[in-house]
């Protein structure tokens, strides 16, 4: 194992890791350039109404489920990585295109569940980076390199909004979708050509360093029980619900309180920008620890940051927590898929899309849970904190973490 301090860019060391890592900031860098203005392309260019854009993000949701769940379980021997990011691309490159088009709204209906299964591409990208890039890593060593790539899907992120305001500046929104559009076909080309590589290179290397000896929290190494996944998936989506919560609601929560459109960016724009240290000094954190600890200590600060924007929503309040959040969310989307493919250890493409799959759900949790709450008030927040509380709850797994105990791990009912 490489001394502690350099594990954090030992995927940078290794040429087909810096690829698919370039790969990874691509997708990332796609979705963000359209995610953001997709509501306005189809309800000014689409005509869809307040009720119609709500059945419009649902099936697009439902669609994404299907689209995860079948290529999770036709990648990992079935039908090839490669393949399947080829269609994929080609999929989101339709689908995307299609959005342009002003017609019936079941028709950007349609269109919008192709779009629904543009994440296909990123379940792969990791699957390969674990029975790949990583094949002869210890567990430790692919939680850090998991997070290290999942970040440069953060740096995509960013690096995405910017360039789409930049392209606005000279092209209209239908003109940006159709580039997108094109992007996509460039992306899945060149990602099925590094994984048709990258697969051919790790026949050739040596397996898994620690295949025989999993580590505290991982799952079984042959086949596996669905009953012991349902927990973990269960929690995973509570705290997506959470997360979506705050994409959906902290826009409208700060322009009620503030009446000022630009607090919200800024508040989103500051948590991306802490993610990226937070992403991997978690990981690291869970490669010690391990991962289930994180994802419960993690959870409960995620509780901690809605209850504060509740009980205090004031603008240095929500930037501290808004900080604060960013290690929420490198556990929520880095160290959480490293688990659940560490669950999963000869399924990865499968625990991939089933982490995917947990998004989706959470979409729809954190869309309508909040509803219960008339109006946009901060107490709006103390229900995505009661996710996460209840995420922690289920993390458990009727266990209590050795952090919290002074001897032995104990069941909870004794």
């Amino acid at each position: 194992m490489p001394p502690s301090p350099s594990r954090w860019h030992r995927i940078l060391q290794e040429p087909r890791g810096v690829v698919l890592g370039l790969c990874i900031l691509w997708l990332g860098l796609q979705a963000s350039a359209i995610n953001p203005v997709l509501p306005i392309l189809i309800t000014q260019f689409g005509g869809l109404d307040k009720a119609q854009v709500v059945v419009f993000f649902v099936i697009s949701t439902l669609a994404g489920m299907v689209w995860n769940l079948a290529t999770g379980h036709l990648s990992d021997g079935r039908v090839s990585r490669a393949t399947i990011v080829l269609v994929g691309g080609l999929v989101a490159a339709v689908g995307t295109a299609g959005l342009t088009f002003a017609g019936p709204p079941v028709q950007l209906y349609f269109f919008g569940a192709l779009v629904g299964g543009n994440m296909v591409l990123m379940s792969q990208f990791f699957a390969v980076a674990q029975t790949s890039v990583m094949k002869s890593w210890t567990r430790g060593d692919r939680v850090v390199g998991i997070t290290v790539l999942r970040t440069g899907f953060s740096l995509g992120f960013i690096v995405g909004t910017g360039l789409a305001s930049l392209l606005l500046l000279w092209m209209d929104l239908r003109t940006l979708f159709w580039v997108m559009g094109v992007a996509w076909l460039a992306l899945a080309g060149i990602a099925a050509t590094v994984m048709v590589r990258t697969e051919a290179w790790a026949r050739t290397q040596p397996g898994p360093a620690d295949e025989h000896s999993p580590g505290p929290d991982s799952g079984p190494t042959g086949g596996f029980s669905w009953g012991a996944l349902v927990l973990p998936l269960a929690a995973l989506a509570l705290m997506q619900g959470a997360d979506r919560a705050r994409l959906v609601y902290l826009p409208l929560v700060t322009f009620e309180a503030f009446h000022d459109a630009k607090w919200a960016p800024l508040l989103f724009g500051i948590t991306a920008a802490t993610e990226l240290v937070t992403m991997v000094v978690v990981g690291s954190l869970a490669s010690r620890v391990g991962e289930k600890r994180t994802i419960f200590a993690g959870a409960l600060l995620g509780a901690g940051c809605f209850a504060l924007m509740a009980l205090f929503p004031n603008l240095p309040m929500l930037f501290l927590t808004n900080i604060l959040y960013a290690v929420f969310v490198a556990m929520l989307l880095g160290v959480a898929m490293a688990y659940i493919q560490g669950l999963l250890v000869h399924r990865p493409g499968l625990g991939g899309s089933l982490f995917l799959l947990t998004r989706n759900f959470g979409a729809l949790i954190g869309t309508f849970v909040p509803l219960a709450v008339p109006g946009y008030s901060p107490a709006i927040f103390f229900l995505p904190g009661a996710l996460c509380l209840a995420g922690a709850l289920l993390m458990l797994g009727g266990s209590v973490p050795r952090f919290m105990t002074k001897g032995p791990r104990q069941s909870i009912l004794g």
